[in-house]
């Protein structure tokens, strides 16, 4: 039977050549977001996916997220082999300048929504016995000083220290499971999109998805960290393990 690969925040940028990825290694792609049924994103989605492989997930919305498995428990016959938990969004300007409801949107993206969907995603795959491989994908900016980015880099940071401890316990109650952290640096995605961030010399997404799913599918140990950094060119750098944070002054 072909694997399945769920990608949380698959429907545009590296969550979406995630997708694509899943299907040339002739996996079944979930692309979970919340606009999987709009056509002008839908058609950009690999080809011959069914409406079950479509979840409309918003994370903004507590409501829905507290049962979002009765949803996908009534659509989605099969467990998932893969998880892969992208979805993110970038609000660059001071902090003093966000909005409750601004602070609210990156918190309930980048982390509130989604650990709350992965506990009863594991609570899922632990009542059917299926381990499954989270795959989180952070950033660089996780253990980076950003001007501006306060909000983002503590979020990137918070998904990383998730990560790492949630790794130890799904290893231990659900024998076989993994976990892969992985850090990438700069993607020319939309992310930037609201910003003024020169993104000519940033990595394509299409080459840091082919990395990613190298790292996961040859993985052997139960937890496996990555840096994705970028080279001047533009060129992705892996190393392996983790980064010390980065102090906020040089002295």
């Amino acid at each position: 039977m072909s694997k399945t690969a769920l990608i949380l925040g698959g429907t545009k940028g590296l969550g979406l050549a995630l997708a694509w990825d899943a299907h040339y290694l002739k996996y079944n792609p979930v692309i979970a977001g919340r606009s999987v049924h709009d056509k002008d994103t839908n058609k950009k989605f690999p080809p011959d996916l069914t409406d079950s492989s479509l979840l409309q997930v918003d994370l903004i919305d507590p409501n829905f997220i507290v049962n979002a498995m009765d949803f996908v428990e009534k659509i989605w016959g099969l467990r998932f082999d893969y998880i892969f938990w992208v979805s993110g969004i970038l609000i660059e300007k001071p902090f003093r300048d966000f909005t409750s409801e601004e602070i609210m949107e990156m918190i309930r993206i980048h982390y509130a929504g989604p650990i709350e969907f992965l506990r009863q995603l594991t609570n899922f795959q632990i009542r059917y016995q299926k381990p499954f491989h989270l795959v989180t994908i952070s950033s660089t900016s996780s253990w980076r000083v950003r001007d501006n980015q306060a909000s983002y880099c503590s979020l990137q940071a918070a998904k990383s220290a998730f990560t790492m401890n949630f790794a130890r316990e799904i290893a231990r109650d659900l024998p076989g499971s993994k976990t892969t952290l992985i850090h990438p640096g700069g993607m020319k995605t939309e992310l930037f999109k609201e910003t003024k961030t020169d993104t000519s010399n940033f990595m394509d997404p299409k080459v840091v998805s082919r990395i990613i799913w190298n790292e996961v599918v040859s993985q052997k140990v139960p937890f496996h960290e990555v840096q994705i950094m970028r080279n001047d060119d533009g060129t992705p750098n892996v190393s392996y393990g983790p980064r010390l944070p980065e102090i906020p002054f040089k002295e």
